[in-house]
């Protein structure tokens, strides 16, 4: 499996039967747990951690009597 955060479609294809059986077992419908796996499949990677407000090295500090 890779080590960063996008999931293959290859890597998604290996852990489906389990994603169903959870998935299954929360929802307690077949036919809605595949609709969570098939959305889960075409959602893509989560987004990242970082947003606007966090700042990462290297950025400039804000200017003094600014948020």
């Amino acid at each position: 499996m890779n080590t960063g955060v996008a999931v293959s479609a290859a890597d998604f294809q290996e852990h489906r039967p389990r994603v169903f059986a959870v998935a299954y077992r929360v929802l307690g419908s077949a036919t809605a747990a595949e609709d969570m796996v098939q959305d889960a499949a075409c959602a893509g990677p989560p987004p990242t951690a970082r947003t606007p407000h966090t700042r990462g090295p290297g950025s400039p500090r804000p200017s003094p009597g600014r948020a």
